[in-house]
């Protein structure tokens, strides 16, 4: 049920964009650098194709890995990272909420980059796939992959704040190449951060932020005695 095409913005994607049936994204078998490097690296949209910020329904997408001794499927991260129990998690590690790594579709509206570190645990002959895994209802929504990159060359996954090609990190706006890694742009941190939410919330000052539908209005709450406030409406 996958495309290869373009999608919100990018050239070249592989889009999803059946309601039903299996949806998946599976690698050839591959023999990983075993010494602690190598990393899994992906660009996710859970967008419409012409990339709004509408709600996506609510689904999961799973990032997995099979393992020729076991002739099983686990999820990428394994036993590495259990905060509530082991409190293994290193800094590049999603926290386990589930039994599974699952990227929530609300999580990926607009382009956003998935990186998980894969480590020691390789061995010959493993296969990786990205799948979705829970089909609401839902006859437009879709999802695309870009940029993947399996393997190790890049030193510390470049920081999150870059791709990988051939060896070398590709850093995004307001990052450098430093010690084969990328890091901030000297000068381009800010020094101080305040925010009154009277106007549009900017880029430049915030990251991210999640949680049904973020907007920056008082007609919600009627008089605020401090202007403006940022509210968060709905699930998600």
């Amino acid at each position: 049920n996958g495309a290869v095409g373009a999608y919100c913005s990018r050239d070249n994607a592989m889009v999803f964009s059946s309601t039903s049936g299996q949806q998946e994204i599976e690698t050839t078998q591959l023999d990983l650098n075993g010494d602690g490097t190598a990393f899994l690296q992906f660009d996710l949209t859970t967008s419409l194709a012409d990339c709004s910020d509408t709600r996506p329904s609510d689904f999961d997408i799973e990032v997995e890995v099979w393992s020729p001794s076991t002739s099983a499927w686990r999820d990428v991260l394994g036993a590495q990272c259990d905060p509530t129990g082991t409190g293994a998690c290193t800094s590049w590690s999603l926290p386990r909420r589930q039994s599974s790594v699952k990227l929530e579709s609300y999580d990926y509206v607009g382009w956003k980059r998935v990186t998980m570190m894969i480590g020691t645990s390789v061995e010959a002959g493993q296969r990786f796939r990205i799948r979705r895994t829970t089909f609401p209802s839902s006859s437009t929504q879709r999802w695309a992959v870009a940029n993947l990159y399996i393997g190790s060359g890049c030193v510390d996954a470049c920081n999150g704040h870059g791709t990988c090609a051939a060896g070398v990190c590709q850093c995004d706006a307001g990052f450098e190449t430093s010690g084969g890694t990328c890091v901030p742009t000297a000068g381009a941190l800010r020094t101080e951060l305040r925010e009154s939410f009277e106007d549009d919330i900017l880029a430049s000052k915030w990251s991210d932020i999640r949680g049904g539908t973020a907007k920056v209005d008082s007609s919600c709450f009627g008089v605020s005695a401090s202007g403006k406030p940022l509210h968060f409406d709905g699930d998600g």
